[in-house]
């Protein structure tokens, strides 16, 4: 199936009683850290994953300690998979110090991670990603005094048609802000929890079942249906039997099922965009003739090209269209012309964390956010300061290979890291220089020395990064749509020679409103970056110095600077810095 499954802290490996999973302890994925079992004070029993919440992994030595997941799907094939850690820390250590800590993959921050108010119970974080590098690493990162800890590690790989989304932008994360078999109830004590994983669910995924009272939402259970896996198949998202058997419906034709997400749980980041995938399946056989017909709506506008007519054992997941920006409230309703009112199996929630794209000719003004001077020097900075992470404080450095614009992530408050590593190379060991093998990169950004000999070093990283910082500073992508297609090194260097004047080549949407001194400095930078011969290039330690010295000192936030903190964002390879 390839699976991985990791019950952090275990001693020994073992089969699941309730749902069959087998689970391997940690040691062949880490290499630090040691090994605790909860106080027996606390009761974490749960039915479906209590016995992986009661050991732990714990991390009391470095900042960044991680686990190296190495899926099935080969060196050149992109795969999609389900990544989930469960934490829990059951007052192991007798201090009653519930931590905090960040969990990244590779360099990408995906959740902060505080079980203050999960001290004696248990918080799971799970996300969709597509990727094409051969391994994975899970990281956790301190963030303050307390000691990282973690009680299980899972990978489910998914079919690559599902769960997709709308946005153009590469290799967005899914990160799961709510999942819910809506027609089934929790587990009564002595479990009592409200989360269920199904054993025929063949990608394991986590269901919440806690909507029993919600006003207007009728259970309707048909335990005793066949559901066969003939009339199953075209259900590319294979859920399980007990989501399809069950649903609930409104009491009548003319009410709807509506949800809010705000009014039953804690307010969603309002920044972010959200995708909601819906699951259907009649199953209510209706007399001959008659016809469930139902729309919905998602934030008052309907994400429906044409009313959806559901047919008798026939699962339909309806996929996003359009992204639900700040929250999520929907109406699932029967159009005029149906004969029974709205139902609805189950429902999804992922919060999207994605590459931005940011193009040089502004697609929509009106939705645009022109970035200031200020804010695309954080950017070049956090970027640099990623990199310089992969080169000197990995063991041994990697090498992206793939510096360019698209491959930088923004976050709501336009901080950056770098992301997408599936063309990146380990070096043997830390001793190493440099690495042979075949081109690979994206025209505009490749090092002309790599293209030539062959020969990847860090600093064809370097030279990648200052294409990225003339386009930060020009507005320009790398290669300028003339009808000659001018690199923007050519570019730069025939302006500065014909006017002289760093003024120049700044991007005219800045207004005139940056530093002039600061600006020649991160030019000079930039230049450095793409000398010809890679021995002349400054190290990305370097460049981070160089950049910090941009900012009076008072303005630099040190939670980007450090190695460990940068996050997300991202420029396209048509970049205009604006979004």
């Amino acid at each position: 199936s390839g699976f991985i499954s990791i019950d952090c802290g275990s001693e020994a490996a073992y089969s699941h009683t309730e749902t069959g999973i087998w689970f391997e302890t940690d040691n062949d994925y880490v290499g630090t850290g040691s090994n605790h079992m909860v106080s027996s004070n606390v009761n974490l029993n749960y039915r479906d994953y209590g016995r992986q919440l009661n050991t732990l992994r714990c991390f009391p030595k470095g900042e960044r300690n991680c686990y190296t997941l190495k899926p099935q799907h080969g060196k050149n094939n992109s795969s999609k998979y389900l990544i989930r850690a469960f934490f829990s820390y059951g007052n192991y250590d007798g201090k009653n110090e519930a931590p905090s800590f960040d969990m990244y993959i590779g360099v990408n921050l995906v959740d902060k991670v505080n079980l203050t108010d999960y001290a004696d119970t248990y918080w799971f974080t799970e996300i969709i990603q597509t990727v094409s590098s051969e391994s994975i690493d899970v990281c956790l990162v301190k963030s303050g005094p307390t000691i990282p800890c973690i009680a299980s590690l899972e990978l489910r790989p998914l079919n690559t048609s599902i769960y997709h989304t709308p946005t153009a932008a590469p290799q967005p994360l899914l990160y799961l802000q709510l999942r819910i078999d809506v027609g089934s109830s929790a587990l009564p004590p002595p479990y009592g929890d409200y989360y269920f994983r199904y054993k025929d669910d063949v990608y394991d995924r986590i269901w919440r079942c806690d909507l029993d009272d919600t006003n207007g939402w009728y259970p309707l259970v048909m335990e005793s249906l066949n559901l066969d896996s003939g009339r199953r198949s075209s259900d590319i998202y294979k859920l399980p039997s007990q989501v399809l058997r069950t649903a609930v419906q409104s009491p009548n034709v003319s009410h709807p099922l509506q949800f809010d997400y705000d009014n039953l749980y804690a307010p969603l980041d309002k920044p972010y965009e959200y995708y909601v995938y819906f699951h259907f399946l009649e199953i209510q056989q209706l007399p001959i003739g008659k016809k469930r017909i139902i729309n919905i709506t998602l934030n008052y506008q309907t994400i429906l090209t044409q009313p959806l007519v559901l047919e008798y054992l026939k699962p339909v997941t309806i996929a996003p269209q359009k992204t639900s920006s700040g929250s999520v409230l929907f109406n699932v309703s029967a159009t005029s012309e149906s004969d029974a009112p709205p139902i609805l199996n189950a429902f999804e929630v992922y919060k999207l964390i994605t590459q931005l794209d940011l193009p040089t000719q502004a697609r929509d003004d009106k939705n645009q956010i022109l970035l200031s001077w200020k804010q695309r020097l954080q950017i070049a900075l956090d970027s640099a300061t990623g990199l310089e992470y992969l080169h000197k404080y990995c063991k041994p450095p990697i090498v992206h290979r793939d510096v360019k614009t698209s491959n930088i992530l923004l976050d709501e408050d336009f901080h950056a890291k770098v992301s997408d590593f599936g063309l990146s190379k380990i070096f043997s060991n830390e001793c190493d220089t440099h690495v042979l093998t075949k081109i690979a990169g994206t025209p505009g950004y490749m090092d002309p020395e790599y293209q030539i000999t062959n020969k990847l070093t860090e600093k064809s990283d370097v030279y990648s990064f200052g294409i990225v910082l003339l386009e930060i500073i020009t507005g320009h992508p790398a290669i300028l749509k003339t009808h000659e297609n001018t690199h923007i090194v050519q570019w730069v260097n025939s302006m500065l020679a014909d006017e002289g004047e760093i003024d120049s080549i700044m991007d005219p949407r800045l207004q005139g409103i940056y530093d002039s001194e600061t600006a020649s400095q991160v030019v000079h930078v930039a230049m450095a970056c793409l000398a010809p011969s890679s021995i002349k290039r400054p190290t990305m330690d370097q460049v981070v110095k160089e950049l910090k010295q941009c900012f009076p000192m008072e303005n630099i936030d040190d939670s980007i600077c450090i190695f460990t903190e940068f996050s997300v964002a991202s420029i396209s390879g048509e970049s205009s810095l604006a979004r």
